[in-house]
């Protein structure tokens, strides 16, 4: 295991720095937008990021297949750090929604290169321990990026360009790495219809996480907000749900190599439901006791 970190140290720090800016940018954002264009509009606005995942996710095999991992990422990590200067000149919804569809597709791309390169350096046996590994990492720059809220005033320049600048730097330790990418594989075709089959389970489990963790990081710290938490609460709260995915990724990570991953799936989902209904069904509860929450569910 510490051989495959070493090979992937560089991949691994350029995510820990992507996701420092990543986690900045989605709370300012979020923020910004709720005191531009009201909360119904921020929902629309922010859920552009998660149009373009999709779209990512449909173009980016087939870049990675033509010119490479290293490449792919590269360039579109750079793409990724203009959008939010352009969402700092002109705070206007439809190019905001504009621009976070970009950043989605950017960030899908930044994803599935480091997770097929990841999955291309281990066998199952220790697969849990790595992706756990990459998960504390990715899990841990985005709850760095959330206190780094606090540093400057959502409606100035100064947090726009501090993202701009931790998204560009991330391509950085790649390109400067001797270590070698995934060899390229010929581009084969894999739909939702054959993905189901493989992985049913898997499948169903994404999609409610997808949805849960969409609303939870794009409206979470309007919720903060709504309920009269200062900037440095909001930014306590969303760090916490990281944090929590921090503390008990490895544990998990061993618990799916040991275990049937469907059981563990299936487990810390529903624990992770019971975590998260308790803070809707019990209204205003202390500051304490909504971070014990969001930690628990982040975790889960």
């Amino acid at each position: 295991m510490l051989a495959v970190v070493r090979s992937t140290w560089a991949l691994l720090l350029g995510i820990a720095v992507l996701m420092l800016g990543h986690g900045l940018q989605s709370t300012l954002l979020s923020l910004r937008a709720a005191q531009q264009f009201g909360t119904a509009v921020t929902g629309l606005v922010m859920s552009g990021y998660f149009v373009g995942l999709i779209l990512g996710a449909l173009l980016t095999p087939r870049l990675v297949a033509h010119v490479g991992h290293v490449r792919v990422f590269a360039a579109l990590v750079s793409l990724a750090s203009t959008t939010i200067l352009f969402q700092s000149l002109f705070v206007e919804p439809v190019l905001w929604f504009l621009m976070r569809l970009v950043t989605g597709a950017c960030f899908c791309a930044a994803y599935i290169v480091a997770e097929s390169w990841l999955n291309g350096s281990t066998d199952n046996d220790s697969r849990g321990r790595l992706f756990s590994i990459y998960m504390v990492i990715q899990l841990g720059g985005f709850a760095g990026g959330q206190m780094l809220l606090p540093l400057a005033d959502p409606a100035g320049y100064a947090l726009f360009i501090t993202v701009s600048v931790l998204v560009s730097l991330a391509a950085v330790p790649i390109l400067l790495s001797d270590n070698p990418a995934p060899p390229l594989a010929p581009y084969r075709s894999f739909g939702l219809v054959r993905l189901f089959r493989v992985s049913p389970l898997g499948c169903a489990g994404v999609a409610a996480i997808g949805l849960s963790q969409s609303a939870l990081f794009a409206m979470g710290p309007v919720f903060g907000a709504e309920i009269g938490l200062a900037t440095a609460g909001i930014s306590a709260l969303m760090a916490a749900a990281v944090i929590g995915g921090v503390l008990l990724q490895y544990p998990l990570g061993r618990l799916s190599d040991r275990f049937d991953r469907r059981t563990v799936l299936t487990v810390t989902t529903l624990l992770a439901a019971a975590a998260i209904l308790a803070a809707a069904l019990l209204p205003g509860l202390p500051l304490a006791m909504l971070l014990a929450i969001f930690l628990l569910f982040g975790g889960l």
